[in-house]
């Protein structure tokens, strides 16, 4: 079997980024950048954690559903059907599967009872081998792709033995013509990658229960659980499992060990097994037998394609295994008449090399996200990785950068808000409080100084004869006065005063808690100031001295007052009486 496309792919631009996927995903084998996810299939263990999290769906799952509809049409299929299917689908039953899967063109269709009996079997007198290494079920196809790909110097403790699915393939294979294509149907997804694997191609396809429903046509799919009778006793012969459990485990085994037994060591579930792996090394075990799996047994399989609760779940595959019927054949009657099956496996070394930085690096990488000493790291984990470290080696690995950091994005957030606000407030040119700031700023002061019955006063700034420079000089001549006049202004206020451009070659100042008197003796400063400064405009080869002074109107909040505009009104008439007066002067409104 040839698959070009990836088994598990991200679709562009559907990511939300919530990084959820990462956060599921036990060996961090997603990469998100610039809001696009990509599975990195490369490390991928296809225990299918982010499909059952990815809500925008933006990760997705290879269908091969349309492959096989075209093999129905023009070749002999042969279906196996893994027994979870009645746990994910409980109006189906054993009459029923078998009906709707013949009526859809499949030349015939299999359970994996007989692959599972060979495999148990071939446990046994493995296990029963003097060993010096604890043996790991190879059975989970995920957790075969965490130690070839994380954990291969553990590859030799992999039970040289195929899973149920392989074993079955073959048997159909021998039983069958070998040109009948072999379709796998069960509620995992790194079945797909074993098939694909598997050197003597034996599995054609491998469909999900979500699959299997799109083949059939939901609806139809639908109507088969609703409509199809029970029909009575299993109308084909069944094996009855001597050897086997869930997935090929030996029946011996979990009949003899207790959940406290050394020699047996269950790990359940991707995140704790990985977890468990990395410290198997140190771990002083008398165990023979590892039991890991990537899920709480196939039942718990990513696309079981069901909302049932687990133990319902547990509850349904019981009944199935009640229903065969007792005077089924027996398995060790049966093997002699099967043909040989070669139930050897083999696994290789697939290692993801990752290049690891410095701790010089990893300080830059943190220092580039704020993070400039430990206490600024939250590891917080909203990220998908458990610490900021570990982003900050994702980062440097090219698998996801600071927008998928939360805290990160909260304060740059905050930056860009007030670095908005303060463009917003601000007049491009000089760089003062603009016309909107100085109004909102008055009004606020006003109001202040009326609570607290407190003193304010205003002054209102024009550049005399400015209009001369425009016309005599030009624009940008006058737009580069303005700004010198604005730093001389800016620098001469103390903190508490508030300095804008109020329009044109006008300035307005407002000083809190200060007198007409006081704010006359800081207008004194700024017009003598700028009169006695020498400012050249013009072409640096026409260069010109002109002497530029200021007209300055002073207002204070008096009782009479009604509101911000009153005081404003009277400080820009002081402003030219003082113009009319003679310019360079200062007037107190009365």
């Amino acid at each position: 079997m040839i698959m070009t496309k990836p088994i598990i792919s991200g679709v562009k631009d559907r990511c939300s980024k919530c990084s959820a996927c990462i956060r599921v995903c036990p060996v961090k084998a997603i990469k998100i950048i610039d809001g696009q996810v990509e599975i990195v299939d490369a490390g991928c263990i296809y225990c299918g954690r982010c499909l059952k999290v990815c809500a925008p769906e933006a990760i997705v799952m290879r269908q091969d559903d349309d492959l096989v509809k075209e093999w129905l049409v023009r070749e002999e299929v042969v279906a196996i059907v893994a027994s979870e299917i009645y746990a994910a689908f409980p109006g189906l039953t054993i009459n029923s599967l078998r009906e709707t899967l013949l009526d859809c063109g499949f030349y015939a269709v299999e359970e994996s009872i007989l692959g599972e009996e060979l495999v148990a079997k071939e446990y046994l007198a493995y296990i029963q081998r003097p060993a010096e290494l604890p043996i790991i079920r190879s059975t989970c196809a995920s957790i075969v792709e965490m130690v070839e790909k994380y954990y291969p110097e553990f590859i030799s403790n992999l039970a040289p033995i195929v899973s149920p699915m392989a074993a079955q393939a073959r048997l159909i294979k021998s039983l069958y013509q070998t040109s009948t294509k072999v379709i796998y149907i069960g509620p995992c997804v790194a079945k797909k990658s074993e098939a694909q694997k598997l050197p003597d191609g034996v599995i054609d396809a491998v469909l999900t229960f979500k699959e299997l429903k799109s083949l059939i046509g939901r609806d139809s799919f639908n109507a088969y659980l609703n409509s199809q009778p029970d029909g009575g006793p299993y109308k084909y012969p069944m094996v009855a499992h001597n050897y086997a459990a869930s997935d090929g485990f030996p029946r011996e085994i979990l009949q003899k060990n207790s959940l406290i037994d050394k020699s047996l060591i269950v790990s359940w579930g991707a995140d704790r097994t990985y977890k468990f792996m990395d410290r198997v090394s140190a771990l002083k075990t008398t165990a023979k037998l590892f039991d890991l799996m990537a899920c709480q047994g196939c039942i718990d399989g990513p696309v079981m394609e069901t909302e049932i609760m687990l133990e319902e779940r547990k509850r349904l595959t019981a009944n199935y295994y009640h229903r065969i019927p007792k005077r089924s054949i027996a398995f060790e009657s049966l093997k002699p008449s099967l043909p040989a099956v070669d139930l050897n496996a083999s696994f290789s070394s697939q290692k993801v090399e990752l290049t690891m930085p410095t701790a010089a690096q990893i300080s830059d990488i943190l220092s580039d996200g704020g993070q400039i000493s430990a206490a600024d790291e939250l590891n917080c984990g909203g990220c998908g990785y458990p610490t900021c470290r570990e982003n900050a080696i994702a980062i440097f690995q090219g698998l996801t950068d600071w927008t998928m950091c939360f805290p990160y994005q909260k304060k740059r957030f905050s930056q860009s808000t007030q670095e908005l606000k303060e463009m917003s407030a601000t007049d491009g040119l000089t760089e003062l409080a603009n016309h909107r700031a100085f109004q909102n700023k008055l009004k606020d002061e006003f109001k202040r100084a009326r609570r607290y019955q407190t003193v304010l006063s205003l002054m209102m700034i024009d550049i005399d004869k400015f209009k001369y420079i425009n016309d005599t000089y030009g624009h940008l001549e006058g737009d580069r006065l303005l700004k010198l006049i604005a730093e001389l202004v800016r620098h001469n206020l103390r903190d508490t005063d508030f300095a804008a451009r109020y329009g044109g070659d006008e300035f307005s100042v407002i000083l809190p808690q200060t007198t007409d008197k006081e704010t006359f003796v800081v207008a004194e400063k700024l017009r003598g100031l700028i009169a006695s400064t020498a400012f050249f405009v013009g072409a640096v080869q026409d260069e010109k001295k002109e002497n530029i002074t200021l007209s300055i109107g002073i207002s204070e909040l008096n009782s009479s007052d009604t509101d911000s505009h009153d005081l404003l009104s009277r400080a820009d008439k002081a402003m030219y009486r003082a113009k009319e007066g003679g310019r360079n002067q200062i007037v107190i409104a009365s």
